[in-house]
């Protein structure tokens, strides 16, 4: 659902099928709202949002940053966890509005660039549970590439 950072929620899911059922009678409004009500009853049952976004958006010290949380189970609580892959990290994010806010605000004041912040906020803002960090995934629409990673046009 998120492919090519294309975010839809919840309750956009629920509209869009209200108003497929409501107005549409051919095969392809039938085809939306079924795949609405896919999405919506396969939430809660394992299903969880994942927002893909490229290494490069990350700067040499979050790649750090991150290496260091993947370390272990980290004490400090107020910091997300962090799991390293082949490929990049995955960072899990929380449902809880507090959570996000104090966990945003521990990630700026342990050197997380304005980027990362910026990627984590947007995944929240998603209801992504999964920001995945990958070197072969596209770059996220509006979020600056780490300087040391910026190709020259």
């Amino acid at each position: 659902m998120l492919s090519n950072h294309v975010v839809i929620r919840r309750s956009t899911l629920q509209i869009l099928s209200a108003l497929a059922r409501e107005k549409g009678e051919g095969t392809l409004a039938r085809a939306a709202v079924a795949e609405a009500e896919t999405c919506l009853n396969d939430a809660g049952r394992g299903l969880h949002l994942m927002l893909d976004a490229s290494t490069a958006h990350l700067s040499d010290a979050d790649r750090g940053l991150l290496e260091r949380l993947s370390g272990g189970v980290s004490e400090d609580f107020s910091l997300p966890r962090v799991v390293n892959h082949e490929y990049g990290w995955s960072i899990f994010l929380s449902n809880l509005e507090e959570t996000q806010e104090i966990q945003s605000k521990a990630l700026r004041s342990a050197g997380a660039s304005t980027a990362l912040v910026q990627l984590i906020e947007r995944g929240a803002e998603a209801e992504c549970l999964i920001l995945n960090f990958d070197a072969d995934a596209d770059l996220v629409p509006d979020i600056p590439v780490a300087a040391e990673y910026a190709v020259a046009v």
